[in-house]
């Protein structure tokens, strides 16, 4: 269930973060808001929200010491496991790929409006990505969760040289950029989507008494 809960989660950001970018274009272009009023209008929105999810969520708390309890044996289990060496890799490639994606969201954000498209453009697209990245999310995941030990890792790393190649591609192909963003780039977003709950799941399986928080 951690995988699957990880993939909910990472779902879950995605889309949120997808339906801003949506919210956003549409104000800006449909109802005439200013830059700084769209801004306004979704930090209202995020304090809102975040003020009912503190009024209505359920305590997940209630029972944590018996949960403890149940899965004191499942930690203790994994104080003696060794750490592939394959894992510090992953870590430094997983470390690069997400400065890389950060610095390519921030480009394409002006970079889509600078060439001429409007910000609901934008916002059309993060939303089409982010529909797709969350249903393959959803779909695929329970299937590559069942690598076991050194595949799962493997895969990881491979997901990532993917990754890094698609980018190459759709930011050095001279080619009308949507035709690359809507093709090489989507698939760069949904195996990044891919490998978030995967490497969280990997990672937390090398956890112990001493740093399981």
């Amino acid at each position: 269930k951690k995988v699957r809960n990880l993939s909910i989660a990472t779902s879950c950001y995605i889309l949120g973060t997808s339906f801003g970018y949506e919210i956003g274009g549409a104000l800006y272009n449909y109802l005439d808001f200013s830059i700084s009023q769209v801004f306004i209008f979704q930090i209202c929105f995020t304090i809102i929200t975040s003020l009912l999810f503190g009024l209505f969520i359920k305590d997940v708390y209630k029972n944590k010491l018996e949960l403890n309890n149940r899965n004191i044996d499942n930690i203790n289990d994994t104080n003696n496991k060794s750490i592939n060496p394959l894992v510090y890799l992953l870590l430094f490639s997983l470390m690069v790929l997400t400065v890389g994606q950060i610095l390519i969201n921030k480009y394409l954000d002006t970079y889509i409006i600078h060439i001429g498209y409007e910000p609901s453009t934008l916002g059309h697209y993060v939303l089409i990505t982010g529909i797709l990245s969350a249903i393959s999310n959803i779909l695929v995941i329970p299937f590559i969760k069942k690598l076991k030990d050194n595949k799962l890792a493997y895969c990881l790393s491979i997901f990532v040289f993917l990754s890094s190649i698609l980018t190459f591609i759709t930011f050095l192909v001279k080619i009308e950029i949507l035709y690359l963003l809507f093709s090489t780039h989507v698939i760069y977003i949904i195996i990044k989507g891919l490998i978030t709950p995967l490497e969280q799941n990997e990672l937390s399986t090398y956890i112990n008494n001493s740093n399981n928080g």
